[in-house]
């Protein structure tokens, strides 16, 4: 397990994260434009979505797991926005 961790993404980025762990949360903030972000169980950003978030124009959008959104392979993301930045909560 990853305890604590938040992880902080500025561009789509293959292993985020390697291995096992629980995502407690995800916060999305917007840019210049509106902002995607979408996590996948994977090393790569490929595979079955875990989950899609979205944020206006310089907006946050934020959305917590009070049980854990497990993972077994690890975290990647794809992220669109111009400036927009993605933080991912682990457990």
């Amino acid at each position: 397990m990853h305890g604590g961790y938040r992880l902080r993404a500025a561009a789509s980025t293959d292993a985020l994260l390697s291995g096992q762990g629980v995502i407690q949360a995800v916060t999305l903030v917007g840019g210049s434009t509106a902002a995607t972000v979408t996590l996948f169980d994977a090393f790569t950003q490929s595979g079955t979505a875990l989950w899609e978030l979205k944020a206006a124009v310089d907006g946050v959008a934020s959305i917590s797991f009070p049980a854990g959104l497990k993972v077994g392979i690890g975290i990647s993301l794809t992220l669109a926005g111009t400036g927009a930045v993605a933080y991912v909560s682990l457990a």
